[in-house]
């Protein structure tokens, strides 16, 4: 008897990646179809890609497979799939793919491949609809216009925030009716006790040291406030191909011994430092969402951020006092009296809470998305 799928494409190897805990999220979207579903016991499988089938510890993640090696070649991609598939005689009920462009094509190509009408659901994580994303750089240009040849194509689409939504259906004019507003599940948050006492007077960085970051504007952050005061240290969390660069950059400023290096941690060993962080700061010019925005306000910690559509959704959300914006048109001394602000502020409890209590249910309804969007392919067959 052939196997129910629910089938995601990932030729970039976004997964196998494991990048912000994918393939832990992913194991909990697994769990979650297996119980939700019973009924029509379908299962949740990956065609990913990675370099080296060792570079990833499977376990018993057998619902997830190396396809090829990360592949701009959607059609190649798409043949191996295929080939797989019918091997293990899979019945593709709904593809998922992780983008616009290699994903959906090969998710395109797949369906042609099987001689079968499967609907295609389009996540879309990055922050596609604003300017300042299409104004980047060059590849995110070209994408952009790719991005216009799919999106209508696709049978649905996943967002990660009302923002970001609203930005993507004016820049690609779709009907909304297509679109469903789904957040991603933080996976490992803080559970802890976290620090209700004095702030540390520490500032953080997390995450990818590479220009589209901020990091550059981080610098200039910094700064500005030790133009006015010195008496606070850095935390950087993170790796990058500018890593080098942006520490010498720091290092102009502030002695190296008031910046502390962790390199790379998962969200689960980040959770052991937040007591000691004073606040975020995160000054990406585009973010559609913000996962680490989230762990860290959680975790007890304030943030500090650059104006974006996953900062104005959770300034909504959790208020003006815990998400911070920042606007460099302020005075050194004036940035140095917010900085002196944010960390004597503290998070409320109920503010925790309700972040916590939202994130237990998105996991769920993605799944939950996955297995309606089956059911109106099914009522639309003859």
């Amino acid at each position: 008897m052939n196997e129910s799928v629910i089938l995601i494409i990932d030729p970039r190897g976004m997964v196998l990646s494991n990048k912000s805990g994918a393939i832990a999220r992913h194991v909990v979207y697994k769990n979650i179809l297996s119980k939700f579903s019973s009924d029509q016991n379908y299962k949740l499988r990956i065609f990913s890609a990675c370099k080296q089938f060792s570079d990833v510890s499977f376990g018993d993640l057998s619902f997830l497979e190396r396809i090829t090696n990360p592949t701009f070649n959607s059609l190649l991609f798409a043949f191996k799939s295929a080939r797989r598939v019918k091997i293990e005689r899979l019945n593709v009920k709904l593809l998922i793919v992780a983008d616009p462009w290699e994903s959906f094509w090969s998710a395109v190509f797949l369906r042609v491949l099987l001689n079968k009408r499967i609907p295609i659901q389009v996540q879309i994580h990055a922050d596609l609809g604003n300017y300042k994303w299409k104004k980047a750089n060059l590849k995110n240009r070209i994408r952009f216009e790719l991005a216009k040849l799919s999106l209508g194509r696709a049978d649905a689409i996943r967002t990660v925030g009302k923002t970001q939504t609203n930005l993507i259906i004016e820049s690609f004019k779709l009907e909304e009716d297509k679109i469903s507003i789904l957040p991603i599940p933080l996976i490992n948050h803080a559970t802890a006790e976290i620090n209700t006492g004095v702030r540390p007077r520490t500032i953080a960085f997390i995450g990818r040291i590479e220009s589209d970051r901020g990091i550059w504007e981080f610098i200039t952050l910094i700064k500005l406030i030790v133009n006015e005061r010195r008496d606070f240290k850095l935390v950087i969390i993170g790796s990058g191909s500018e890593e080098q660069k942006f520490r010498a950059g720091l290092e102009e400023i502030l002695p190296s011994s008031s910046i502390e290096y962790l390199g790379y941690l998962s969200s689960s060993e980040i959770n052991d430092y937040w007591n000691q962080i004073g606040v975020l700061v995160s000054l990406a010019p585009t973010e559609s969402y913000g996962l680490t925005l989230r762990e860290a306000i959680i975790g007890g910690v304030p943030v500090w951020a650059s104006k974006s559509s996953g900062v104005q959704d959770l300034k909504e959300t959790v208020g003006n006092e815990v998400v911070n914006e920042l606007d460099f048109s302020d005075s050194g001394q004036n940035i140095a009296e917010v900085f002196e602000r944010i960390i004597a502020g503290k998070i409320k409890k109920e503010i925790r809470l309700s972040l916590i209590d939202s994130n237990q249910k998105y996991a769920r309804n993605i799944v939950k998305n996955w297995v309606d969007l089956i059911g109106k392919q099914r009522e639309k067959l003859p």
